[in-house]
């Protein structure tokens, strides 16, 4: 059994979810779990929650450039450092995890790798991928070979890397880390917070409800589906589409929705807790995942596919390679990426065919119960598990 883990991460807790399911995995069997992480407006320097101490830095995520983030980076870095340095002198961990973003912060495992600890890095996302369709980086580019770089010595420093899915996995294979040095432990919903439910067995009257939930960015590709609200607005005067996230395209959403004379129609929640999801959820009919294609989200597996199957709701998702590693053609709603009229038809089908969408459902939940968290986080303990010497004989 491990003993005591320390995780560092450049975000809010125990609001990220990947986080908050390994840490409490970890706690439940009897583990130690110390996360040190960003401390937002009111929240207090340290907290214990269902048995992970949560210890928060003075740092605050704050939108702006590309400098902006390096800053902000690297505050974070520094007193991540340190904390963790001055902690495993208190306490010797066996583990130390890093979660990216940044990569680099798998070096602030440096003096609990000195007492002993294994280091492990956990992938949420390629870094080099996330940029190159953030900033539209080009191939070769000098920005995006020191991003390449960056992880590359990064991935070095790990003993075991944890990443979220089988594209990504590959991905990371391409730039020569060995195969065996990858685990691929999924973003599953936590079963705490998303409660399974009834499937969905089509709307009620003439209303219909799309929902998104995440992060409202530029690949997210939320115009397309506010586009698709507004082609369709006099054929179906009852549908509307729920949006909770917060990001940097939020502004440039709602200005559109007013341009296209939907603003009555979108309705912008803003970046909510986690626990208040399923609620937003359970009024909706069907979830929409309408990315853009990049380099980032042609290998993305969403959480959110999960979550609405996990609550029986039907998922619309444009197609890309990432999702077809899981989900064959049938198992989900799938339209063509970036296509406004693709995505329009898509709805219009859903609303005609209930029948069918049901059928399609099914053969989602089915998938999803392959990838359950009390699944993913039985392995994802027994990697950890595997990295320990072996006891006495």
């Amino acid at each position: 059994m491990i003993a005591s883990v320390c995780m560092v991460v450049h975000s809010y807790c125990p609001d990220d979810p990947r986080v908050r399911r390994e840490a409490e995995a970890l706690a439940a069997t009897g583990t130690k779990v110390d996360v040190i992480c960003l401390r937002n407006e009111g929240e207090s320097a340290r907290e214990t929650v269902n048995g992970v101490r949560y210890l928060r830095l003075p740092v605050r995520r704050k939108r702006g450039g590309i400098v902006r983030y390096l800053l902000e980076y690297g505050a974070f870095f520094i007193a991540a450092f340190f904390m963790t340095s001055w902690l495993s002198f208190q306490n010797r961990y066996d583990v130390f995890q890093a979660h990216n973003m940044p990569d680099v912060l798998v070096f602030c495992g440096l003096i609990p790798r000195l007492r002993g600890a294994k280091i492990v890095l956990d992938l949420h996302d390629l870094v080099p991928e996330v940029y190159a369709a953030k900033y539209e980086l080009k191939e070769g580019s000098k920005a995006l070979r020191l991003l390449c770089f960056v992880e590359s010595i990064s991935l070095a420093a790990a003993d075991l890397i944890i990443t979220t899915s089988i594209a990504f996995r590959d991905r990371l294979i391409e730039r020569g880390v060995p195969r065996e040095k990858i685990e691929i432990v999924l973003n599953s919903p936590a079963e705490s917070i998303f409660p399974e439910e009834e499937p969905w067995t089509g709307p009620a009257g003439d209303a219909f409800h799309l929902i998104y939930h995440g992060t409202v960015v530029h690949r997210s590709g939320l115009d397309f589906a506010i586009r698709a609200v507004a082609a369709l607005g006099e054929e179906m005067p009852g549908l509307d589409l729920t949006i909770c996230g917060g990001g940097d395209a939020e502004d440039d959403c709602k200005r559109l929705a007013t341009e296209l004379g939907v603003s009555d129609r979108i309705t912008f929640h803003g970046q909510r807790p986690i626990e208040e999801i399923p609620e937003h959820i359970r009024k909706c009919d069907l979830g929409v995942i309408p990315n853009r294609l990049n380099v980032f989200t042609e290998r993305n597996l969403p959480t959110r596919i999960f979550e609405y199957l996990r609550m029986g709701r039907p998922v619309l998702v444009a197609r890309t390679p990432g999702i077809s590693d899981y989900f064959g053609e049938d198992d989900l709603l799938f339209f063509e990426p970036e296509s406004v009229d693709g995505l329009a038809e898509s709805i219009r089908s859903a609303v005609q065919t209930p029948d069918s969408v049901q059928k399609t459902l099914e053969r989602g939940r089915a998938v999803y119960g392959r990838y359950r968290w009390a699944e993913e986080q039985g392995h994802y303990r027994a990697v950890l598990e595997a990295l320990q010497p072996p006891g006495p004989a």
